[in-house]
């Protein structure tokens, strides 16, 4: 069909209005909420008929002509957040782009100009990249993405699985999200590697401090799979097909809800409970038995966050007792161990500081270890009870 489109064609549709998003909703997997939507473009005739992205992104892209389209659509994403502003205002909205929109500086010029014009948060505008947008990495594609950054926008990565050339990118540009593949969500009800291999993942972008969106979830299988690897956010046929802007806000309207007890980050806050102890005790160890300053000192900028808003457990907990779960009876008993393995750890720090002795250090280590095994036996509980729970509520047990 792309052989019947001609770049004058697509043109001349441009200047007639004719393209239009859709809107898939994003749903957050611990409130159940729909918390953001995915803007799709699609090319809709003035008879009606709807030409799908593949008819004329290929030809679009090819040509180069793809950045026209860019610059003619994107005013319509903020036209279009503003209608959504209507029924919701904290809903986000990603929109996709092109290799070549990274080599055109118009994109950032154009962007910065709508959000002058707008009174819309720049952080509930995502811009989704592919890998094959940014590779081979270069100085301009570089120097984009972080003047989006700085203008407020989050950048995703789409379509991430685990190519070795996207690991070696996660920590030298500005992504706030990832996306995982659809092929790999997809095989997960059946393969066991390719479940193993995305749960990895999830964890992946877990520690990095990334969301992590699930795409593709096209049945109550994978949504089920999806939600027990801790994964945050997922999108799929399963809670919608991609909607026209006026079904979209009836949706939202409706305040639809697929909530369910997020299990999956239990298992992960398990995760930060061994990973934050282990580093702490190590790097502790290390600042104790070394006298030369530097060594100490790059010890120190090694050690997890103490602070404790920003531990990754502690956003866990206050995020997670927000909302009325029929939560096990022992979670309150979360808060006041953590509060104990939290002083515990910041003692064991200040004392490898000082001139103490060894049985002291190692008696404070043992301390702060019974704290840990304390949290992780409360989590697999919890996890445990709650997994039973929520498919015996479902009449499957």
């Amino acid at each position: 069909m792309n052989k019947e489109i001609s770049i004058l064609e697509i043109a001349k549709g441009l200047s007639n209005k004719e393209f239009i998003f859709y809107y898939q909703p994003i749903i957050s997997l611990v409130t159940g909420q729909i918390s953001g939507a995915e803007a799709l473009i699609r090319w809709q005739k003035k008879d009606g008929r709807l030409i799908p992205p593949s008819s004329f992104i290929p030809l679009a892209e090819d040509t180069g002509f793809i950045s026209e389209i860019t610059q003619e659509i994107l005013p319509m994403i903020f036209e279009d957040l503003l209608r959504i502003n209507e029924s919701n205002k904290s809903i986000s909205v990603s929109f996709n782009t092109s290799a070549k929109d990274f080599t055109d500086t118009r994109v950032v010029d154009s962007i910065s100009q709508q959000l002058s014009k707008c009174e819309i948060e720049p952080n509930r505008l995502h811009v989704e990249i592919t890998e094959t947008a940014f590779l081979p990495l270069d100085a301009s594609t570089t120097q984009a993405l972080f003047d989006i950054r700085d203008l407020g926008l989050k950048i995703v990565l789409n379509d991430f699985s685990a190519g070795h050339s996207t690991f070696s990118y996660l920590s030298q540009l500005p992504f706030s999200a990832l996306k995982i593949a659809m092929p790999l969500v997809q095989r997960i009800g059946t393969s066991k590697l390719d479940f193993r291999l995305l749960r990895h993942l999830v964890s992946l972008g877990h520690q990095l401090e990334y969301d992590v969106i699930a795409e593709g979830v096209e049945n109550a299988e994978l949504h089920r799979l999806i939600l027990s690897t801790g994964c945050a956010s997922a999108q799929g046929y399963y809670y919608s097909h991609p909607l026209p802007l006026e079904d979209f806000t009836s949706l939202l309207n409706k305040q639809p809800s697929w909530v369910d007890f997020p299990f999956g980050l239990v298992y992960l806050a398990q995760f930060d409970i061994v990973d934050f102890s282990r580093d702490t005790i190590r790097e502790a160890l290390i600042i104790y038995s070394n006298q030369d300053e530097k060594t100490r000192q790059r010890a120190k900028a090694r050690l997890p966050e103490l602070k404790y808003s920003e531990i990754e457990f502690a956003k866990w907990y206050s995020e997670i007792k927000k909302y009325e779960f029929d939560l096990p009876e022992n979670i309150s008993a979360i808060g006041q161990e953590y509060n104990q393995f939290h002083k515990t750890s910041i003692e064991l720090i200040q004392l490898a500081e000082q001139n103490i002795s060894w049985d002291t250090l190692e008696q404070k280590i043992k301390k702060f270890n019974v704290h840990s095994a304390n949290l992780s036996k409360i989590l697999v509980e919890i996890a445990s009870r709650t997994l039973i729970k929520s498919y015996h509520s479902e009449g499957n047990i």
